[in-house]
């Protein structure tokens, strides 16, 4: 983590919530401008700033500005991916997860299960395609994916896709079934 990063959530830990804010609006503008210099060395740390970013705008209640930094980084994100995926899904899945979470607290369900949908869909062909260990790592973060998903289509009132459900049986059944055996 940067030192701004650090002084941000030290300005929120002390009870400064809205300078706190302003470092991190600060950090992302920084970025910004860094990214214009050298994008591969810096997007992936704005990718970070925009995450804290939005956690701090989400805490002030201001979902609108949240959602959309958090919209930014899941787009760098989705960038990032392809050129080094094992690096960067990890912090894609947490950005699609704030997205969603986001969503929901903004009353629009819909949009948060097409989030999760579109992130799930991606560790399912990185599942289907991977070795076992990168399965094993990526297997949680699909179950808990696929939970948020069938969660937002309820609270939208839509039944699920069919061919989502479909999709994610045929990719973890077989890694659900082997991790029994080993029990």
């Amino acid at each position: 983590m940067s030192p701004i990063s650090h002084l941000t959530f030290r300005l929120k830990k002390a009870g400064q919530s809205e300078d706190a804010l302003a470092t991190a609006q600060e950090a992302v503008n920084i970025y910004r401008e860094l990214v214009e210099r050298d994008r591969d060395i810096y997007l992936p740390k704005l990718s970070i700033c925009l995450n804290i970013l939005a956690r701090f705008q989400g805490e002030a209640g201001r979902l609108e500005l949240a959602t959309t930094c958090t919209r930014e980084a899941v787009t760098i994100y989705l960038e990032l991916l392809e050129s080094d995926f094992d690096s960067f899904i990890d912090l894609y899945v947490t950005s699609c997860e704030s997205l969603g979470k986001l969503l929901i607290s903004s009353q629009r369900p819909t949009e948060a299960m097409r989030a999760f949908s579109e992130c799930l869909k991606k560790v399912l062909f990185q599942i289907a395609s991977a070795n076992d260990q990168s399965s094993d790592v990526l297997l949680p973060q699909a179950l808990d994916l696929i939970r948020r998903y069938l969660d937002s289509a309820e609270m939208a009132n839509i039944d699920p896709d069919a061919g989502v459900e479909l999709f994610a049986a045929s990719i973890l059944g077989p890694h659900l079934e082997q991790s029994k055996e080993f029990e």
